[in-house]
């Protein structure tokens, strides 16, 4: 894939990767999930080539929560640089037209960003790929996440949220803070919960109701319980609003690996619709 790289946030050494014409009006922001960076899936290649067939440009970026930066980080430092690099594309490309595409935890920051981002009135659609509960997933396939979660609480009450917790804790380094987020009930990043009330869900995606957003899920995503595979994408579909779309990929995975063609289909058809 051929690009232009640029640093959009100087002080923190930010960069993002532009493919296709830089004078395109129109561009599609990729945001990765926990531990991605840079071409983190097989089909945005793909999606990088019908965009540009599209008139539609491809802008990767990187947060200080990529790569393994996630466990020092928050999805409101996320909305503050995702900022950054939207007042960057304003000011230095002819944009007429900005969405969102995240992958798995980057579902979190559409959502957290069209609540909390300054540019958030910027955003004409979103695309929210592989959304996931990490709580769900963690209490049952991560060991001591009881343990651990409990720790973490306790730190976040006595206004230690910043503490890194033990390093046994965690595959990196993460601060008590942002553990708590992820495992513990009602935490910033926990929105796709298979145990919430649809009041709840309703709740938390009240103000996304507006902006078109298509959502797709995989039938086999490994980081969901197999029971819960077809209750989520039904609970979401019943809290959003009209303008939103909801796709189940059939017996596709975490990353849509089994059918990217089909998936790139989709993300085109509700882009220029």
């Amino acid at each position: 894939m051929e690009g232009v790289l640029f640093t959009y946030h100087a002080a923190r050494r930010l960069v993002g990767f532009q493919s296709g014409d830089v004078k395109c009006e129109n561009i599609l922001v990729y945001i990765g999930g926990l531990t991605d960076g840079f071409l983190a899936h097989p089909y945005l290649h793909k999606l990088n080539e019908k965009l540009k067939e599209n008139n539609w440009s491809l802008v990767q970026v990187i947060l200080s929560s990529s790569y393994s930066g996630y466990g020092t980080s928050s999805l409101a430092k996320d909305t503050e640089e995702l900022d950054a690099l939207i007042d960057y594309l304003l000011a230095n490309r002819p944009v007429k037209n900005v969405c969102l595409l995240g992958h798995s935890t980057g579902c979190q920051d559409i959502v957290w960003y069209l609540k909390h981002g300054k540019n958030k009135h910027h955003i004409k659609k979103g695309f929210l790929q592989g959304a996931v509960s990490d709580r769900e997933y963690m209490w049952r396939s991560v060991k001591d996440t009881e343990k651990w979660a409990t720790v973490a609480e306790d730190f976040v009450k006595s206004g230690l949220e910043k503490e890194l917790m033990p390093v046994s804790a965690h595959e990196v380094p993460i601060t008590a803070y942002r553990y708590n987020s992820l495992v513990n009930v009602g935490g910033d990043d926990d929105f796709f919960s298979c145990d919430f009330s649809n009041e709840k869900l309703e709740e938390i995606f009240l103000h996304m109701r507006d902006v078109p957003c298509l959502w797709v899920f995989s039938e086999k995503d490994e980081f969901v319980p197999v029971e819960y595979a077809p209750l989520i994408p039904r609970k979401i579909e019943e809290a959003v609003g009209k303008k939103h779309k909801v796709v189940v990929m059939n017996g596709d995975d975490h990353e849509c690996n089994k059918n990217p063609d089909l998936f790139v289909q989709e993300v085109i058809s509700f882009l220029i619709s």
